[in-house]
């Protein structure tokens, strides 16, 4: 009798489709498609809601300005690291000193 493990598939363990395998083709190119993709760069125009508060975005925060990305983006590495792996639960206010 052996004692050695067996190692065993696990694609063909668990449930099983009922319906048969279809084939799909691979996505063509962007440049064949008509009409062209519209990715809004050029297109998007919007409804101007947001017009007379592009200009003072940002200045409610304490330092009178918006935040930049590489001063968020520190909070949300460390979060994302195993520095942080000890911290449960907690709200950690990245807001330019401006109550949360």
């Amino acid at each position: 009798m052996s004692t050695e493990p067996t190692t065993q598939d696990p694609q063909g363990q668990g449930a099983q489709s009922p319906f048969p395998e279809r084939p799909q083709n691979p996505p063509g190119s962007e440049a064949a498609m008509t009409p062209r993709p519209d990715y809004g760069e050029e297109s998007y125009r919007g409804h101007g809601r947001l017009a007379g508060k592009v200009k003072t975005f940002g200045q409610n925060t304490v330092f009178g300005r918006p935040a930049q990305p590489i001063e968020v983006a520190t909070s949300y590495v460390f979060l994302a690291s195993d520095e942080s792996r000890f911290i449960t639960g907690e709200v950690i206010g990245v807001a330019g000193g401006k109550p949360i």
